[in-house]
């Protein structure tokens, strides 16, 4: 890579990225994202000081988008935060250094700051952080009315599946997305309750943010339910 586009978000090839990351080693993979893998890279040029990365590349997998253009629509959303004129200049936040948009490879640079994290760049951004919420709601959501608990490290060690992509997974294939069974065998269970948290549920992890609900109409949703009224009038709500 030239000198100048150190300086500023350039665009990247494929093979850069394997050259950061050593082929995309497994010793330098960090972790995995819902959409795609981070690994810890190195841009090493001849005379100047080694400079530490993090790599993040976007799979695009039947199974995480439902619709062909969602991947590019993720790297655009992506880029288009992290090249906010205060995202750029701020002395404590991440840098970005490049991406890649290649038909087989999807990913970015950044040249990370000990002092901050990615999340926290993706939460000062305010945007990111307003809907993120709600996607966390609804994986919650999901996962207590379909009892699918999964645990952090059995996802990394991709042992299970994360739960929204498992829920999504099923959409697409056709198939539906049930209250567990034992849930619908209580007293106070209502078919067409279950059927709207069900769809609330997925609602909340629609791929695009602003097809989400606001946490206020969630909560305005929610009221409407008997077994929350029924539960409130318990507790003297």
């Amino acid at each position: 890579m030239k000198e100048e586009t150190l300086l500023q978000p350039c665009m990247l090839k494929q093979r850069d990225l394997e050259a950061f990351t050593d082929n995309f080693n497994s010793n330098n993979l960090i972790g995995i994202t819902q959409f795609g893998q981070v690994y810890r890279g190195e841009i090493v040029e001849t005379g100047k000081e080694t400079r530490t990365v993090s790599v993040k590349t976007l799979k695009e997998s039947d199974d995480c988008f439902l619709y062909h253009d969602e991947i590019d629509v993720l790297l655009n959303e992506e880029l288009k935060v992290l090249t906010l004129p205060n995202m750029n200049t701020h002395p404590n936040l991440i840098k970005l250094i490049g991406y890649c948009c290649e038909e087989q490879m999807k990913g970015v640079v950044y040249d990370l700051n000990p002092m901050d994290t990615l999340h926290n760049v993706m939460t000062r951004a305010g945007l990111w952080d307003k809907y993120s919420d709600v996607y966390s709601y609804g994986v919650i959501l999901i996962e207590l009315i379909t009892k699918r608990i999964t645990e952090d490290d059995d996802i990394c060690r991709r042992r299970v599946e994360c739960t929204d992509l498992w829920a999504l997974k099923l959409i697409k294939s056709g198939k539906s997305l049930d209250v567990h069974q034992s849930l619908q065998e209580e007293a106070c269970y209502k078919d067409s309750e279950g059927r709207f948290l069900v769809k609330l549920g997925l609602h909340c992890i629609e791929f695009h943010p602003d097809r989400r609900p606001s946490s206020s109409r969630i909560v305005k949703c929610l009221e409407h339910l008997s077994v929350v009224r029924n539960h409130g009038n318990e507790i003297g709500l």
